[in-house]
């Protein structure tokens, strides 16, 4: 709330990905008169499986045996290590390019460049600790089940098959089923990075600006 009041200082256009897309839900939910229309990018709606009150109220934010978590993990132990090391962003995007993705390949070979830089530079300025309540499980899901989302939004999922990919389609259909003006699309063969991904980030931003000049218009992007 502050940060748009302060940044914005009007109802405005939100996007939002992963735990940031569960932020715009919830956003969207409570504070509508502050939110003009929200892009929720594999956002993490709740748990897995059939959709229901339960699922989205006790949903863990990345279910576990998603790939993410222990990338997560990674991030946790070594971050700390990374700040003190004095590395540069430009050397550590070189290294990230060179290691593995959790849907195959290297991040190198598979994410666009700036992905890669702006992936350095979070990495060097992160607070790991604010990873602790997700990983020791003791998060709570700020997405209320049957609250509904109260302005235009489009839920883009990763693709379900992907190692990584947290997004879950029943759930994103019972927030549509729930919200008149609420979409969602999957972006097939995506991984939870949609939008750094060479193979899916022109998809999601054809289908996230096509959504908001759709429903808002060329002047509010």
């Amino acid at each position: 709330m502050a940060a748009i009041e302060e940044a914005a200082g009007q109802p405005c256009v939100v996007m939002g990905h992963s735990l940031g897309g569960a932020t715009a839900a919830a956003l969207v939910q409570r504070h509508p008169d502050l939110v003009v229309a929200a892009v929720m990018e594999d956002p993490p709606l709740g748990r897995a499986g059939a959709p229901g009150p339960s699922d989205v109220a006790d949903g863990a934010p990345v279910p576990e045996g998603n790939s993410l978590l222990e990338s997560f993990r990674t991030i946790r132990e070594s971050a700390p290590r990374l700040h003190a090391s004095g590395i540069t962003v430009e050397v550590l995007a070189g290294l990230l390019a060179t290691a593995p993705t959790p849907t195959g390949g290297t991040f190198g070979e598979l994410l666009h460049p700036d992905a890669l830089a702006a992936m350095a530079g979070s990495l060097l300025t992160v607070d790991a600790s604010v990873l602790d309540p997700l990983l020791t499980g003791t998060i709570a899901s700020f997405v209320e089940a049957d609250a509904a989302f109260q302005v235009p939004s489009l839920i883009v999922c990763a693709d379900p098959s992907k190692p990584d990919a947290v997004a879950d389609p029943s759930l994103a259909q019972h927030f549509v089923d729930i919200s008149p003006t609420t979409e969602f699309v999957v972006i097939d063969g995506a991984g939870h990075l949609v939008h750094d991904d060479l193979a899916s980030r022109d998809r999601f931003r054809d289908a996230a600006l096509g959504f908001i000049d759709r429903v808002v218009g060329t002047s509010q992007r």
